[in-house]
């Protein structure tokens, strides 16, 4: 990819709600699907896109979702006020 350009992913569900992003320590980009309940992993490598389910409430709305030590992405769930965790993929 040349310098200054941009690469979109776009992920398999459409309108699942993405908010944030955050590099996870294996190199992946991970991202929040708030309409959805899921968290994606990207490879930007490969261009390929995982997603899993995140076992909480129906429209929960997780967002704002990071990298943290020990291998655990954190998020926030709007909905239902509760910080969740979950190892990489």
């Amino acid at each position: 990819m040349k310098t200054g350009a941009i690469a979109e992913y776009p992920l398999p569900e459409a309108a699942s709600g993405p908010v944030s992003v955050t590099l996870g320590s294996d190199d992946n980009i991970y991202s929040d699907e708030g309409l959805t309940n899921k968290i994606a992993q990207v490879n930007p490598a490969t261009g390929i896109i995982s997603e899993r389910r995140i076992p909480t409430l129906p429209g929960a709305f997780p967002e704002e979702i990071r990298f943290g030590t020990g291998n655990f992405i954190w998020f926030t769930e709007l909905v239902t006020d509760q910080v969740g965790n979950r190892t990489l993929f």
